[in-house]
């Protein structure tokens, strides 16, 4: 993965974790989280952009979840780490 910054943090992303069997690059419209803030993103062939509520109310009900669990295991660690 070329290197690229969260549109919602600023922190650079420089990898990706396939959240599938299939390990490969990330595509334009492949979905992803920012480990630094928990923003759900979606891959653009520029670099990253902020989904929007209206494009995650569209996800197949499974990939919501997924991205929904993703999301908030995020927010979980950055709220621990908060804490200590």
């Amino acid at each position: 993965m070329t290197p690229t910054r969260c549109p919602s943090c600023d922190h650079e992303l420089d990898a990706s974790t396939s959240m599938t069997e299939r390990e490969v690059d990330p595509l334009p419209g492949d979905l992803t989280v920012c480990l630094y803030c928990g923003a759900a993103l979606t891959f653009t062939t520029d670099g990253l952009r902020l989904l929007e509520p209206q494009e995650i109310a569209t996800l197949k009900p499974a990939e919501r979840e997924q991205l929904d669990r993703v999301r908030q295991a995020v927010l979980d660690r950055i709220a621990m780490e908060v804490r200590t």
